[in-house]
């Protein structure tokens, strides 16, 4: 006997293609919300929501009772959102990561400039400083791009434009 299923469990060509292990990416055009439970209801709080574009991995698959397909994900966040629902999808393939020079979106990397580091609204010295972050700090990287300066340059907020040098001028202050 298999819980919520009268017979077995739906195997992975029940799912639309959706499968375990795969990446993907939210590709409604609002947010999408992250549940406590696989369904929509007053019990499934809202724990959060993605934006347009995030990615993920796909941890688990289930249906609920109106056969809408639901993901589990553990990154960026823990809980489970409607890959399909009411017959539209909510979720696609994803990309890989954007990597240059070996700094990747969606990986976390930790400060390691003893002086700390400054935190800069573009991709360069000649943009403003907004804040310093300490030595020993872990960042998650939005974003990487080369500098017009040549240097390599995270962006460490989904939402802001907040840059810091991860390797200048053949130093590197992120690892």
């Amino acid at each position: 006997s298999y819980p919520d299923y009268d017979e077995e469990p739906p195997g992975p060509d029940d799912y639309d293609g959706y499968k375990v292990g795969s990446r993907y990416m939210v590709i409604c055009k609002d947010t999408l919300n992250v549940r406590t439970k696989a369904e929509v209801s007053d019990s499934a709080a809202i724990v959060t929501e993605l934006n347009p574009g995030t990615q993920f991995i796909c941890d688990s698959l289930t249906r609920d009772s109106e056969q809408n397909i639901w993901m589990r994900i553990h990154e960026p966040v823990s809980g489970w959102i409607a890959a399909k629902y009411r017959g539209e999808k909510y979720v696609g393939e994803g990309i890989e990561p954007k990597t240059i020079d070996g700094y990747s979106v969606g990986e976390n990397y930790k400060v390691v400039a003893k002086k700390g580091l400054n935190v800069r609204r573009g991709t360069g010295k000649n943009y403003s400083i907004v804040k310093s972050i300490p030595y020993g700090t872990v960042v998650r990287c939005y974003d990487v791009a080369i500098g017009s300066d040549g240097n390599t340059w995270v962006r460490i907020s989904d939402k802001e434009q907040q840059w810091c040098a991860a390797h200048y001028n053949g130093d590197y202050y992120l690892k």
